[in-house]
């Protein structure tokens, strides 16, 4: 590479770095709204999370339950079936 490229590439590129007076309120208003963005995502998957951790104990209690009275039913035909 010649001498005057690289020391015309430092030279834009140093130039491209130079922030404007306005680059630190945009950064902010970005930061902001970024913030508000990932909040509101962060709100949304922990109302799903709860959705589904409902309804999973739901289920479980359902199927406790069904065991429960499968249980009874099977005592009751062994009780009945003695009795004969």
């Amino acid at each position: 590479m010649d001498i005057n490229l690289t020391g015309q590439i430092a030279s834009t590129l140093a130039e491209n770095l130079r922030q404007p007076w306005y680059n630190p309120l945009v950064n902010t208003i970005a930061g902001i709204v970024g913030g508000f963005v990932t909040g509101i995502i962060t709100l949304i998957a922990i109302k799903i999370n709860n959705d589904n951790t409902k309804k999973r104990d739901e289920q479980n209690r359902k199927r406790d339950v069904y065991r429960i009275q499968r249980e009874e039913r099977k005592n009751a035909y062994k009780n009945f079936n003695a009795l004969e």
